[in-house]
């Protein structure tokens, strides 16, 4: 069974189909690349698939079950989006803003704790934005942003 998986999907927006039959499977640590050119829908195709616009046609699963039978906390432990002009608008350090992809892990009222500790550490080391954990995000490049921003998903 497959983390994430599209039959037939199809959507619209604001009344033309821009989206028409796409199927695809994409098992947990696989990268995927998706291609193509400008206005051909890969925005469209993310967006739908985290769920932030709605299908017109087929369907989307999350380890084999609806995203709408899956409670939002697990949800948003098993995808993450990352919008193509990703800003931050609180003066919060790289690590802070970081250490907010740790939400949907957390227990009620509980603080971060060495797991979560360890998986801030490893994302910011995989986007190479360690060195920066102590500067404000809004002290960085547009580069250096995204880094951070891919880090926290």
């Amino acid at each position: 069974m497959s983390l994430l998986s599209a039959q037939g999907l199809q959507a619209r927006l604001g009344g033309r189909k821009v989206l028409d039959g796409i199927d695809l499977a994409v098992d947990g640590g696989e990268m995927v690349g998706l291609i193509g050119p400008n206005g051909a829908g890969k925005t469209t195709l993310l967006k739908v698939l985290a769920g932030l616009l709605p299908l017109s046609g087929g369907s989307v699963s999350l380890r084999g079950r609806s995203p709408a039978q899956v409670p939002e906390r697990d949800r948003a432990r098993l995808v993450a989006y990352l919008a193509q002009a990703g800003e931050c608008h609180w003066p919060l350090s790289v690590a802070r803003l970081v250490a907010l992809g740790r939400l949907p892990h957390l227990m009620p009222w509980r603080g971060p704790g060495p797991a979560d500790a360890r998986a801030i550490a490893n994302a910011m080391r995989a986007a190479d934005v360690t060195q920066f954990a102590d500067r404000p995000i809004s002290t960085l490049s547009a580069g250096e942003q995204v880094r951070a921003l891919l880090a926290r998903a």
